[in-house]
């Protein structure tokens, strides 16, 4: 089967990207989808966050906001919070059981709605690609963040995940504002199946959508995930951006939704919690225990749940 990316030359945006691989096929596909956004409590200062400042200082803004609030959280042990097992299973079934985002007709929409189970059982091949405007400094604090999150990643799910710009199927694109409009010509080389609504959500990406997501399954939704897009923005501070690295490719890995109710966790867009849990870890083991398996109904995995999520309790 054909990767959702081609072959990624090239790790900088530009005139000298090179795409490898086969013909394009430009099929239409199905995309499921997910972000971060802003989620701001009413009778809040709204002025002095969606001012007409530039991007950086508006997402400066935005993090000052959250820890007024107690929230962007980095402690991974989320004290004063207590869960058990219950939790977890009520979670789980939120987070990865139901879709946040789909396409449909053209469009890419809000859906909320119950899916089936999705996972990686493709190795996951991940080619990190920079836009021109960022500098040495600050590729190094991505790329420190991105080996970080790829080693919980793979600790907790023991799936094969590594780095490779041959044939890569899990794209992560740094980039700031106005190369994320101009992307078009770019994703269609490296991702030519990537069209309609799900390039309209990257080109059109409202402020508040801090950092995105795009996972494409197989055909047959027994083989899981066949390619992953992620959108970082250049402009956020090292805090936010930690956060949407860590969500976003913890989203790609099988938990697609987030929930006003997961607690203690990074998948609410409350913002509580500026990274994994270890909630979320229990979340990321339960979701490659192999007795579940892609393409599992909800009515298929409720009944395994109780013992996979002691086993990854006691892992």
């Amino acid at each position: 089967m054909q990767s959702f990316m081609k072959g990624v030359c090239c790790a900088v945006l530009g005139l000298s990207v090179a795409v490898c691989g086969a013909h394009a096929d430009r099929r239409p596909v199905h995309v499921e989808g997910s972000t971060s956004s802003a989620t701001i409590k009413q009778g809040t200062n709204y002025r002095a966050i969606s001012s007409r400042a530039p991007l950086q200082a508006y997402y400066q803004n935005l993090e000052t906001y959250f820890l007024k609030q107690g929230h962007l959280r980095n402690d991974s042990n989320a004290r004063g919070v207590n869960w058990n097992s219950d939790t977890l299973i009520r979670n789980f079934i939120q987070i990865a059981m139901h879709s946040e985002y789909g396409s449909k007709s053209g469009m890419f929409y809000s859906m909320q709605a119950e899916g089936v189970l999705r996972r990686w059982k493709d190795p996951i091949r991940i080619s990190t690609v920079y836009g021109k405007s960022i500098s040495p400094t600050l590729k190094q604090s991505f790329s420190e963040d991105i080996s970080h999150t790829v080693s919980i990643l793979r600790n907790a799910t023991r799936h094969n995940v590594s780095f490779s710009n041959k044939n890569p199927n899990f794209l992560m694109i740094v980039v700031n504002d106005t190369e994320r409009r101009n992307l078009r010509p770019f994703l269609n080389k490296v991702a030519p199946q990537l069209s309609g609504p799900g390039l309209r959500a990257i080109l059109k990406m409202p402020k508040n959508v801090m950092c995105m997501v795009l996972a494409r399954p197989h055909d047959d939704p027994r083989y899981g995930y066949k390619g992953a897009i992620v959108i970082v923005r250049a402009e956020h501070t090292p805090r936010m951006r930690r956060s949407c690295i860590q969500e976003e490719m913890a989203q790609a890995m099988g938990l697609p939704n987030d929930s006003d109710a997961a607690r203690p966790s990074i998948f609410n867009d409350n913002e509580e919690f500026g990274v994994l849990t270890n909630h979320d870890l229990m979340l990321l083991r339960m979701l490659y225990d192999p007795r579940l398996k892609p393409g599992m109904t909800i009515e298929q995995v409720t009944p395994i749940l109780p013992k996979v999520t002691k086993a990854a309790l006691n892992r």
